[in-house]
C-alpha cells in the first residue's frame, strides 16, 4: 500500500468464503524458513521472486496457493506499503518482463466487512493481507497505483469478470502493460495462476524464532541458522475489528489479527506466549511463563500454520518428491 493506514479489518474470509485462507493450514517449516531463498533485501525484509529461482521458474499458482507457498517459508505475498517499495517491485517486474504477478492485496467482501467505514468495499475495502494494512480509497489515484485502464476500458478496480458472469475479482495483481497502461495494479479473480513475489513475514519469523529458542532440535539452535529468526520491525498485529457482541455471537474471538474458536484451550496458551514475546496484542489471556509446552501449543492454534515436531509435513514431502525443495539447499 502507498502511505498505509493500519487496518486489521478483515483477515478471515473463511467464515463466508471457505476457498479463501488468510492463515494457511500448511505448515511453515523451520528448515524452509531458515534456508528460504532471498533474492534481494529491501528495508529489512527479504524478497523471493519465483521467476528468479531455477526451481520455480515457470511456477504459476492461484492466489491462495501462492500465499501458502510463501507462508510455508515464513514469508507472505508482497505488500506494497510505500511508494518506494512499489517502485522497487515494479522495477523488478519490468526488468524480468513479467506479464503479471500476484501481491497480497485482497478485497474485504466477507463476514466482518459490513462496517460503514468499509462501504462500498470496492472503494474502501481493499487491504494487504501480508501486513494487515488498509489501502487508500481506490478513488485516491495519488496514493495508490491502480491502473486507469482494463478490459472494460475503465479505471481499476472494475470487477470485470464478475460483471461478465464469472467470479468476483477479489485479489490484486500487478499487470505489465497488458492494456497499454504501463505497470499498475489490477483486480483479478483469485483463481488465476501466475508468478508471485514473497516478502518476509514479521509475524511468522517471530513465531519461528520463539519456537527455535525453545526447541530441542539442535539444527535450529545453530547460531547461523537461528540468526534468520531475528525480529524485524517489531510491528504488532492489531486485533480483529469485530465488536465483542459479534465475536460472542459467532463463537469467535480474536488473537494476532485472526479469528479462532473461543473455546480453544490452545488460544489462551498461544496468546499468553505471544503477549510475552510481543507478537500478539490481546486481552483474552493472562501472561504465563514461556515454556516449550506453551510454545508448542501455538502449533495447535487453527489460525496459525502448524509446525510439526520434525519440521516436516505432507506438503514438504510432496515438494521434495517434485524436486521443489531440498532441505540441504536454500529455497
Amino acid at each position: 500500500m502507498l502511505f498505509p493506514l493500519v487496518l486489521a479489518s478483515c483477515v478471515i474470509a473463511a467464515l463466508t468464503a471457505p476457498q479463501v485462507n488468510f492463515y494457511s493450514s500448511k505448515s511453515p517449516n523451520p528448515a524452509r524458513c531458515a534456508h528460504r531463498k532471498i533474492h534481494e533485501t529491501y528495508n529489512g525484509h527479504g524478497y523471493l521472486f519465483t521467476w528468479e529461482e531455477p526451481k520455480t521458474v515457470g511456477l504459476q499458482l492461484g492466489w491462495t496457493e501462492a500465499r501458502e507457498f510463501c507462508r510455508a517459508r515464513c514469508m507472505d505475498l508482497v505488500s506494497l506499503e510505500s511508494q518506494e517499495e512499489n517502485d522497487f517491485i515494479k522495477e523488478r517486474v519490468s526488468k524480468a518482463n513479467q506479464n503479471y504477478v500476484w501481491t497480497s492485496g485482497r478485497k474485504c467482501n466477507f463476514k466482518g466487512c459490513e462496517r460503514p467505514d468499509l462501504q462500498p468495499v470496492s472503494v474502501y475495502g481493499w487491504f494487504w493481507t501480508g501486513s494487515l494494512s488498509r489501502m487508500p480509497a481506490t478513488t485516491d489515484r495519488l496514493d495508490s497505483d491502480w491502473s486507469d485502464n482494463g478490459g472494460f476500458g475503465r479505471p481499476q478496480p472494475d470487477d470485470r469478470e464478475h460483471f461478465q458472469g464469472g467470479p468476483e475479482e477479489e485479489c490484486l495483481a500487478i499487470l505489465n502493460n497488458l492494456y497499454d497502461d504501463g505497470i499498475h495494479w489490477h483486480d483479478i479473480a483469485c483463481k488465476h495462476r501466475m508468478p508471485f513475489i514473497c516478502e518476509d513475514s514479521d509475524e511468522l519469523l517471530q513465531i519461528l524464532q520463539r519456537t527455535a529458542l525453545n526447541s530441542t532440535n539442535i539444527d535450529l539452535l545453530v547460531p547461523e541458522k537461528l540468526a534468520v529468526f531475528d525480529d524485524k520491525s517489531q510491528r504488532l498485529i492489531p486485533p480483529f475489528p469485530l465488536d465483542m457482541h459479534e465475536k460472542e455471537e459467532s463463537g469467535l474471538r480474536s488473537a494476532q489479527g485472526s479469528l479462532v474458536p473461543a473455546s480453544s484451550d490452545a488460544v489462551a496458551n498461544a496468546v499468553a506466549v505471544g503477549k510475552e514475546s510481543g507478537v500478539f496484542r490481546s486481552s483474552f489471556a493472562p501472561v504465563v511463563p514461556a515454556t516449550q509446552h506453551t510454545v508448542m501449543m501455538v502449533s495447535e492454534m487453527p489460525a496459525i500454520p502448524i509446525i510439526s515436531e520434525d519440521g516436516r509435513s505432507e506438503d514438504l514431502v510432496n515438494e521434495e518428491k517434485l524436486g521443489l525443495f531440498d532441505r540441504n539447499k536454500s529455497m
